[in-house]
């Protein structure tokens, strides 16, 4: 370490001088230091990019090329409106079904001949200290329980378990729900299901079983098989096209149509007509637009963003004099254009546009092109934005529908020029290209240890950075040593000078 003499003998201000002439020494590096920030900043801009791709891709467009978005179809009932509900799936058929309903589907059930307990009986409490209490009238209760509810075996521990707890195991384990009244104490058990779904032979009853511990059905919930209470269920009879059938529940699917029975209509039947639905389709084709113009937009802002070139990175040492708003306004113009003609998201932006302009072939259809349907890009400075002609977008629906979902949808026989890919399927390629030239260029985001180009500069700066810093140290202290040299030359001269004043003064 260099012993460093602050000016004693001449007077003058060493550090200042020192810093003021490592600050050309510092010029270099303060650059490299710069140049380091703006791949940091640019890093952050291609992951704020990265980011935006990566949702356009995945929830937009990913979802706009699915078959499923443009064939969409719609149900329309006539003749008795209010005896049914339709809805067409994606997988409906097109054509028309008449139903008429002769009866609905019911649920079976069942329900106690006598009370639970008596008036004071608490459903939350143990079974064992309700029946020592005297509040229950079925009897007095063993130690354990086991019965089986259609089928399926319900195991009950008084010591420990409420009438609800036990309640609460049948709903949970069978497919009945059982419900405790407490205002008339009695059980009552209802299919979950409707229709023939249950433990009887014709599968139209509840079936109850008592198999172990004793009679905790018959005696305490006083419900039995074949009972004055025991109720049916039925299945829904109905015809279809004048076919009888029937269903177990009063909600199916028929030809890719879910149909509801809500009310019998014998001699005056219902009509279901399948269509496609024109609306539903042109409105996720005009969300798809606005989000493709949004998205188109936002690439355009970077790669044509102004880039300020007097306004580098700040220093540490410039940042120490200015005000924090200063400093806010500076790097703004600093950060700005540092995509600007960016080759990767310009790319990107000429291969959409590309796609969308581009022949679809082998469509088996007319509708080829997106303008033949109605989208069109507008001019040039627009720089790709799309507008619709809504009338003639319907026309084409309405008259070949799936000649427009091949058109968007389609997912090509696997042709390196992609001429006979859907539009969507294209656009979600070009993408996925430029999500990997991204993460080449800056990386995967995760981890700043990567083999990315600006991983790689980064690096490279902070090791050339470390070494100058060393020798600029190493400046420093020689700077110190030349002036700590200088002062104690000074310093003997001055005490030389004093001692011959004092001599020659004495004479």
């Amino acid at each position: 370490m260099v012993m460093r003499v602050g000016g004693l003998a001449t007077g003058m201000d060493i550090d200042t001088l020192v810093k003021e002439l490592m600050n050309s020494h510092r010029a270099p590096v303060n650059k490299l230091v710069q140049k380091k920030q703006v791949y940091e900043w640019q890093r952050d801009a291609y992951k704020e990019v990265n980011s935006k791709i990566t949702e356009f891709r995945n929830n937009k467009v990913f979802n706009f090329k699915l078959e499923s978005t443009l064939s969409t179809q719609k149900a329309v009932v006539t003749g008795n409106t209010t005896a049914i509900d339709a809805v067409a799936t994606p997988s409906a058929l097109a054509g028309s079904l008449t139903i008429e309903v002769n009866s609905l589907a019911k649920s079976a059930s069942n329900y106690g001949t006598d009370t639970f307990g008596t008036a004071a009986f608490d459903p939350t409490k143990a079974l064992a200290e309700q029946s020592t209490a005297g509040h229950l009238t079925g009897g007095t209760l063993t130690d354990s329980y086991s019965f089986k509810i259609n089928g399926v075996q319900i195991d009950v521990d008084p010591t420990t378990q409420s009438l609800n707890s036990v309640i609460s195991d049948i709903n949970k384990k069978t497919n009945v729900s059982a419900f405790y009244d407490s205002t008339t104490r009695q059980i009552s058990f209802v299919s979950k299901e409707t229709g023939k779904v249950n433990g009887s032979v014709d599968k139209s009853a509840i079936t109850f079983e008592d198999i172990g511990g004793g009679d905790f059905l018959t005696n305490f919930a006083s419900v039995s098989n074949g009972g004055l209470n025991e109720v049916a269920a039925l299945d829904a009879s109905l015809n279809i096209n004048g076919m009888p059938t029937s269903r177990t529940s009063n909600t199916f699917l028929v030809n890719g149509i879910e149909v509801t029975l809500k009310e019998v209509n014998t001699g005056n039947p219902s009509t279901i007509n399948i269509s496609v639905d024109t609306d539903k389709i042109v409105e996720s084709i005009k969300k798809f637009m606005v989000d493709y113009n949004e998205f188109i937009s936002g690439l355009q802002s970077k790669v044509s963003e102004l880039k300020y070139r007097d306004f580098p990175p700040l220093t540490d040492e410039q940042k120490s004099v200015m005000k924090e708003k200063d400093i806010e306004l500076w790097e703004a113009k600093a950060k700005s254009g540092l995509l600007r003609s960016d080759s990767i998201i310009s790319k990107a932006i000429s291969s959409m546009r590309l796609s969308i302009t581009s022949q679809v072939v082998d469509t088996g259809s007319n509708y080829n092109t997106l303008s033949s349907i109605g989208i069109k890009t507008g001019a040039y400075q627009e720089q790709g934005k799309l507008y619709l002609d809504e009338t003639k977008l319907r026309e084409a629906i309405e008259s070949d529908p799936e000649g427009v979902m091949a058109l968007i949808s389609g997912n090509g026989s696997g042709n390196p020029n992609r001429s006979d890919m859907g539009i969507a399927e294209r656009m979600y390629e070009d993408l996925d290209t430029a999500l990997r030239e991204i993460k080449t260029k800056s990386g995967s985001f995760i981890s700043s240890n990567d083999n990315s180009f600006i991983s790689n500069q980064i690096k490279n700066l902070d090791v050339d950075i470390l070494n100058r810093n060393n020798r600029l140290s190493a400046t420093e202290q020689g700077y110190y040593r030349k002036f700590t040299a200088m002062e104690m030359a000074i310093s003997r001269f001055n005490s030389q000078s004093a001692y011959l004043a004092n001599a020659f003064g004495g004479q």
